[in-house]
């Protein structure tokens, strides 16, 4: 069923969806293999390390989706799960109507792209490892005297496929790699709704890709 009105409307076939679990600290990919009215049959959630995730029976929890309008939410409950195909899948049942979605996290991609973070000292380039409209993690050049210090709030500048998308961030994790290159963990700070809806456009279109290719 196509997305619609809020109250009634239903994630499609081969939607790739967030799921939000009260247990877990960071949404789970999942993609939508049958949609009813009544029931949704999704392919077992998996971790940010691709793992698929086990639930318990009656486990509540909330499928988040792109809709035509926005961010759509739909809370449901495990039911049962289906094995002896190519991957699990779950059967799970809606338990009340869909509404517009409050994001809580966001699915991250293994999505390479330029990135510029602006320090105290001057500007470290490099590229993400990964990203969501939530946040990064990349590798940018070392430079004696230049440093990011867990909790500061700096500028930082994405090149998606021609557009420069500029924001804040804060530095959540500061890791040294070899070859003179710092690996940064960043969390967005007042990304904009549609800059956040052409982050999030780009990652579904790499995790399809990468699921076509067999890598997910």
């Amino acid at each position: 069923m196509a997305a619609g009105s809020a109250g009634d409307d239903r994630p499609e076939v081969n939607t790739v969806v967030d799921l939000e679990l009260a247990e877990q600290a960071t949404a789970l990919l999942s993609w939508v293999r049958e949609a009813g009215p009544d029931q949704l049959v999704l392919v077992a959630g998996q971790d940010d390390e691709r793992r698929p995730v086990r639930l318990a029976a009656d486990e509540a929890l909330t499928v988040v989706w792109k809709g035509a309008d926005g961010l759509r939410a739909l809370p449901v409950e495990f039911v049962a799960v289906r094995l002896g195909g190519p991957e699990p899948l779950w059967e799970v049942r809606p338990t009340g109507p869909t509404v517009r979605a409050q994001r809580r996290d966001a699915v991250r991609s293994a999505l390479v792209v330029p990135v510029c973070v602006t320090l105290p000292g001057g500007d470290l380039a490099g590229a993400t490892l990964d990203l969501s409209e939530g946040g990064c993690r990349c590798a940018v050049e070392a430079r004696p005297g230049v440093r990011a210090e867990v909790g500061t709030v700096v500028p930082v500048a994405l090149q998606l496929d021609g557009e420069r998308i500029r924001t804040e961030a804060e530095v959540v994790r500061a890791l040294p790699l070899a070859g003179e290159r710092v690996q940064l963990s960043l969390r967005f700070i007042g990304l904009g709704e549609r800059q956040e809806d052409r982050i999030r456009a780009l990652v579904f279109a790499e995790l399809r890709e990468q699921r076509r290719r067999g890598l997910l």
